[in-house]
């Protein structure tokens, strides 16, 4: 998290490694915050695991979270009925918006 003349802008360090334009100047008097918060993800249904797992990866596709859980139960599930559901947090930039923290020049 970074602060900035009292506004704060939190971006994850995958971002900041492998986007680019996320990694931002620091001004003088900024404030970094450097805090773990781990991803999950909640398998259900007809996987061959239920439960809650860590990502382990800053992304993770559908298959890869699928194939964490232990796949697919084979008597059981319908592979044209997979979904996906992921908790986000309550504001999220739009698709044109970028995820950098917007505090330039502040």
């Amino acid at each position: 998290m970074l602060e900035r003349q009292g506004r704060r802008a939190t971006v994850p360090f995958g971002a900041l490694v492998y986007e680019p334009q996320n990694n931002i100047y620091v001004h003088p008097y900024d404030t970094i915050y450097v805090y773990r918060e781990p991803q999950t993800f909640v398998a259900f249904g007809s996987s061959g695991q239920q439960g809650q797992f860590n990502f382990d990866a800053w992304r993770v596709s559908l298959a890869e979270s699928v194939a964490k859980a232990g796949g697919l139960n084979d008597s059981l599930a319908d592979p044209a009925s997979v979904f996906l559901y992921r908790g986000e947090h309550d504001t999220l930039p739009s698709s044109s918006e970028s995820t950098a923290p917007n505090l330039a020049g502040r």
